[in-house]
C-alpha cells in the first residue's frame, strides 16, 4: 500500500494532471494521498462509479470517478472533473450552430446564383424568339458552351430558326418566280384591253 500511496502522491503533484482526481482513502475515511481531497459523497463499499460536485474546480464542474475497493480495506478513487468536457461539448454545440447558419446562407446564395443564371438563359432565348416572331428571321439564340440542358436548347432553337428562315426564303423565291411568270401574260392582256377600248 505504501507504493500506491507514493504513486498517487506523485501523480497528484504532476502539472499534466490538473483535471485528474486521485485519492487513496483508508478504511476509516482518512485521505492518505491525493491532490483533490474534497470528496463529498459516501463511497460505495464494494466500489463503482460516483459523481459529485467539485470544491476545487469552477462552480459548475463535477467529478466523475471510479472507486475501487482495496484489499484489506480502503479505497482508490480515480477520475476527472467534467468541466473541461462540458466546455468542449458547449463549444462543439456552438460551432455546430454556426456551421448550420453558414450552410443555410451558402445554400441560399447558391440557389440565388442558380436562379439568376437560369433566368438569364431563359430571358435571352425568349427575347430572341420575340424578335423572330416580329419578323427578324436572322436572329439567333446566344449559344452556351457545354452540353447541359440550356446549351442543347439553344442549339436546337437555332437549328429550328435556320430551317424556318430557309423555308420562308424558299416560299419568297417561289412567290417572286410566280409573279415574274405572270407578269408577261398580264401585260399582254392589259395591252389587248387597251386596244379594245381604243377601237370602241
Amino acid at each position: 500500500r505504501a507504493g500506491l500511496v507514493q504513486t498517487i502522491a506523485e501523480r497528484s503533484q504532476s502539472p499534466n494532471n490538473s483535471e485528474a482526481v486521485y485519492l487513496v482513502i483508508a478504511r476509516n475515511g482518512k485521505v492518505l494521498a491525493g491532490h483533490r481531497n474534497e470528496l463529498t459523497v459516501k463511497l460505495p463499499k464494494h466500489g463503482g462509479w460516483i459523481r459529485y460536485p467539485s470544491r476545487d474546480a469552477p462552480e459548475s464542474d463535477e467529478v466523475l470517478a471510479f472507486v475501487r475497493a482495496l484489499p484489506g480495506g480502503g479505497w482508490l478513487v480515480s477520475g476527472r472533473t467534467t468541466g473541461e468536457q462540458e466546455r468542449l461539448r458547449e463549444l462543439i454545440t456552438r460551432l455546430g450552430a454556426v456551421s448550420l447558419v453558414l450552410l443555410a446562407l451558402l445554400t441560399g446564395l447558391l440557389g440565388w446564383l442558380l436562379r439568376r443564371s437560369i433566368n438569364r438563359s431563359l430571358t435571352a432565348s425568349l427575347d430572341t424568339v420575340d424578335r423572330v416572331a416580329a419578323g427578324h428571321l436572322d436572329e439567333r439564340v446566344p449559344e452556351r458552351p457545354g452540353n447541359d440542358g440550356f446549351a442543347r436548347l439553344g442549339r436546337t432553337l437555332n437549328r429550328m430558326l435556320d430551317r424556318i428562315q430557309e423555308l420562308v426564303g424558299g416560299i419568297q423565291s417561289s412567290t417572286d418566280a410566280i409573279a415574274h411568270d405572270l407578269r408577261t401574260p398580264l401585260m399582254r392582256l392589259k395591252t389587248r384591253l387597251e386596244a379594245v377600248e381604243t377601237s370602241a
